[in-house]
């Protein structure tokens, strides 16, 4: 009889093993999907968030979804590519372009803040708004630049870009009809 004992002892075990592997590939497989479901769906719903947040005017709110270091850099490397070909073209002096990109960056660092950025994104018939309409609505569009970023672009043809942090989405640039 305990030489019996040994082989129903392995058979318990290996079934606890496969029991315990399939809840391991079941639990990896519902993570999966999870968070498939989520990079699909969150950035409407930050999208559905900031216009909210926008139509109120709450500055606060629409602050959480802007990651104002990473607008900053972005306007500040947008200008200064624009000021480099316009030098370029109109044969103006490099010095004259390191000036002007200096003025600027100071001009970015000024202006890119929470209230204006709210009043930017709210006011849609103005020239400021990069997209021409409502951050969500029927005249823009949701175009994903893989995983972790995606653009909404409006009428006018310019774009607000949204990069993932952590397990949700900010804005980090704002590319105008023209830098598309």
């Amino acid at each position: 009889m305990t030489a019996i004992e040994p082989r129903s002892e392995y058979i318990k075990r290996t079934e606890k093993m496969t029991k315990n592997r399939s809840i391991t590939i079941g639990a990896g497989i519902g993570l999966t999907l999870v968070a498939a479901l989520w990079l699909a769906v969150s950035p409407y719903l930050t999208l559905h968030r900031m216009q909210r947040a926008v139509a109120a005017k709450d500055a606060q709110t629409v602050t959480s979804y802007v990651d104002f270091d990473a607008l900053r850099e972005n306007l500040k490397q947008q200008t200064a590519l624009e000021i480099a070909r316009k030098v370029a073209r109109d044969g103006k002096s490099p010095e004259a372009a390191k000036n002007a990109v200096a003025g600027v960056n100071a001009m970015i660092d000024a202006f890119v803040q929470p209230t204006l950025i709210t009043m930017m994104l709210s006011d849609t018939r103005s020239s400021n708004n990069p997209i021409g309409g409502k951050i969500v609505g029927e005249d823009v569009s949701v175009r994903r630049s893989g995983l972790t970023q995606f653009e909404v672009s409006g009428s006018k043809g310019g774009a607000v870009v949204f990069q993932m942090r952590g397990l949700g989405w900010k804005l980090v640039g704002i590319r105008p009809a023209a830098a598309r």
